[in-house]
């Protein structure tokens, strides 16, 4: 292949100890759709196989490009890797994951039309068995935006991974922008500065980037949660986004979401390994999140799940006891078992051990029970397009026909426009019920009966060729459903996996054709063309 002198994309990829993994990395580089791009590979001094793996395939490809260094870290190979780079963007791919074949056509043709600093795209797990979603990303993947910020959008502080993202090659020049060396989390110091600091942000829902989960003793660094340095590293980068937040004067709504990101994930990775421990970790994790909660104000405390405000609630009472109590609470029969409390105060609230010492506030739930949705069939009845699915709000009883209500709604996603859908149906189904009582692992499954939700089936019936639905305007639909059960009301956007196949159907005329598929979050996606 020749290649521009400046390529399209700069592909760097830090190499150490994965020659298990190293070829199917390197295989979806080379069958991106996009060619025009370098792809540059950093062997920072690995020890197996590695490094002859990497300087085969820069013998077959031209455009991949090997360097060997001493060992250094991920940090420091990836900021050796950039001063090779001589294309107009920038990514990053960890050499034992893979990246989807498209993914760096769909991020460059985006980055383009929009003149976005940096575009970000979705990310899937995946193991030896199979794929699944990344919990980190969900919040931000919840569907295409384009030239939009972190300042409007604050789920995008969630987006704390450097490998699903193409950076503007004079934007990572232009902000000195660099990986911290010799320490772990090594991405999270940069991905915020780079949201904040970029003119717009494109975040495309489709799966670009397919994160690997190592199980069965063959776990990454970062997944070594009770080792003391791997807890330092995580702090030491906690400690530099802070000082970003601090030298920039952020604050207000974008500082308490960054807050509650860090209470609602990144402590209570390290806090729930507590007893697991040695004292030496607990008195440093302990002593820093005291120190931390100082400066939270009780209004981001109150959106976590109950059991973590409790949390805590003891560790700034220095209660370690109690705190882990009830760590070891949230792992057995009676935490997976207990029922939440309807008082004559119109609120829920949740059933907890030590209850009668914090603040009745700390125990109020129903803010915090979503909405569980699941679509059976998407399929087409002439003119009708037919969603079969289920729904119900967690943890609220719907034994009876009376007990719920739902209703549907086509949604314009430009305009807004809510067109309510008429013909819709509740049935009754006890699978949802039974769903919701298994849990734990496969080899060793918990069956725990404590709610029913036998009457959340429904089945919506959209007819194409008839009014409201036959003068659809041009654009993309999603359906909304709401749900209204124990005086509590939920809205959601009804999921669809279709596969990778449209379902396609011409209405009347040939010039009519009505498109339902699949978005990379998992919404279902109605398109008039």
């Amino acid at each position: 292949m020749i290649m521009s002198s400046a390529p399209k994309i700069s592909v760097i990829v830090p190499i150490y100890n994965v020659e298990k993994y190293l070829k199917k990395c390197l295989d979806s580089l080379a069958s991106q759709t996009l060619k025009d791009i370098e792809v540059i590979l950093v062997n920072d001094g690995s020890t197996d196989r590695s490094g002859e793996i990497m300087h085969q395939y820069a013998a077959k490809f031209s455009n991949f490009y090997a360097f060997d260094k001493t060992n250094g870290g991920l940090g420091q190979a990836r900021n050796f890797g950039v001063t090779f780079a001589k294309g107009r963007y920038i990514a990053f791919v960890d050499s034992d994951d893979f990246v989807e074949p498209a993914a760096y056509e769909k991020m460059y043709s985006t980055a383009e039309l929009t003149h976005s600093d940096l575009v970000i795209g979705n990310v899937i797990r995946f193991n030896a068995y199979k794929k699944f979603p990344s919990v980190l990303h969900q919040k931000v993947f919840s569907g295409t935006k384009l030239k939009t910020h972190v300042t409007r959008d604050h789920e995008l502080i969630y987006d704390t991974t450097a490998w699903n993202k193409l950076f503007r090659t004079s934007f990572w020049k232009a902000n000195h922008f660099s990986f911290p060396e010799k320490m772990l989390y090594e991405d999270i110091p940069i991905t915020f500065p780079a949201h904040y600091l970029a003119t717009t942000v494109d975040v495309l829902e489709d799966v670009v980037y397919a994160w690997r989960f190592r199980s069965f003793g063959d776990h990454s660094i970062t997944q070594s949660r009770t080792d003391i340095s791997n807890l330092r590293d995580r702090l030491k980068a906690i400690d530099m986004l802070n000082n970003f937040f601090e030298d920039q004067m952020i604050t207000g709504e974008l500082c308490e979401a960054k807050d509650y990101k860090l209470l609602s994930t990144d402590f209570l990775l390290y806090m729930n390994k507590l007893p697991a421990a040695d004292s030496a970790y607990a008195d440093y994790l302990l002593h820093y999140v005291t120190e931390y909660l100082r400066e939270v104000p009780e209004k981001v405390l109150l959106r976590l799940q109950p059991i973590d405000r409790m949390k805590y609630y003891f560790v700034k009472e220095q209660d370690k006891e109690k705190l882990f109590r009830l760590i070891n609470f949230q792992k057995t029969a009676d935490f997976r078992r207990r029922r939440i409390i309807g008082r004559a105060d119109g609120h829920y609230y949740d059933d907890l051990p030590f209850h009668d010492l914090v603040p009745k506030s700390f125990l109020q739930i129903e803010n915090n029970l979503k909405v569980v949705q699941r679509t059976k069939k998407i399929f087409w009845d002439h003119n009708e397009l037919v969603v079969k699915g289920s729904g119900f709000i967690e943890k609220i009883d719907v034994l009876r026909k009376k007990d719920v209500t739902m209703k549907f709604s086509l949604i314009n996603e430009a305009t807004g426009e809510c067109i309510p859908i008429s013909l819709t149906q509740l049935k009754k189904s006890r699978i949802n019920t039974v769903r919701a009582a298994i849990s734990g692992r496969i080899r060793k499954p918990h069956f725990d009966l404590v709610y029913h939700y036998d009457w959340s089936a429904f089945v919506v019936r959209i007819p194409f060729d008839r009014h409201p639905f036959e003068d659809l305007s041009s654009g993309t639909y999603t359906i909304r459903g709401e749900i209204n059960a124990g005086g509590l009301s939920r809205s959601f956007i009804v999921a669809g996996k279709l596969g990778e196949k449209d379902l396609l159907q011409n209405i009347g005329k040939r010039d009519k054709i009505i498109r339902a598929k699949s978005g990379g979050s998992g919404k279902l996606y109605i398109v008039r063309e």
